[in-house]
């Protein structure tokens, strides 16, 4: 009896071990979506032209990235759009939040042991012990759309919607988590 319970003990530390490398694998792997465009449908930007003077910008995060970083990744494209097409400002005329909310759940199991008795007609006994312990989480991912007027001249001063291109990537630039160096 007393080797049975050895192996038990030894198989839950294994489990444990196992489980705990898992998470700490996971752990490894969930880090902020990077600034760079969506590739096969994965997080990042896009961005479509709508008019001569519209644009549609789009970014998808993953779950670690919180829904401000997403929204300064979306504004940061935006500026850059605005550059690119020679314009200087860039009113936002609407923007949407889409969430997609999943469950996570990691634990592990232990123990497992037990003893019974079986006769001659008469089959019987009872489970062993155990238990599981389990930590759910809730994981958000956010997707933020935004539609965007550029312009050339001075921002109007009177609109709040309205973003002067180069000061926001001179302001936005340093908490930018960049997908390759640049």
């Amino acid at each position: 009896m007393k080797q049975f319970s050895t192996i038990s003990l030894r198989a839950a530390s294994l489990r444990a071990a196992i489980a705990l490398a898992g998470a700490m694998a996971l752990a490894a792997c969930a880090t902020v979506t990077p600034y760079g465009p969506a590739v096969k449908r994965g997080p990042g930007y896009t961005n479509q032209q709508l008019e001569a003077d519209r644009f549609r910008i789009t970014f998808e995060g993953n779950s670690s990235t919180d829904r401000a970083t997403i929204e300064n990744y979306v504004l940061y494209r935006a500026a850059e759009v605005t550059l690119e097409s020679g314009a200087d400002y860039f009113i936002l005329l609407d923007q949407t939040t889409d969430t997609q909310s999943t469950f996570q759940t990691s634990g592990t199991t232990f123990g497992g042991a037990g003893f019974g008795r079986r006769g001659f007609f008469y089959g019987g006994g009872f489970g062993g012990f155990g238990g599981t312990t389990a930590t759910t989480r809730e994981r958000l991912r956010y997707t933020i759309g935004a539609i965007i007027q550029v312009a050339s001249g001075d921002k109007p001063a009177d609109n709040p919607a309205a973003y002067d291109a180069r000061q926001l990537i001179d302001n936005l630039g340093p908490v930018i988590v960049f997908a390759e160096a640049r």
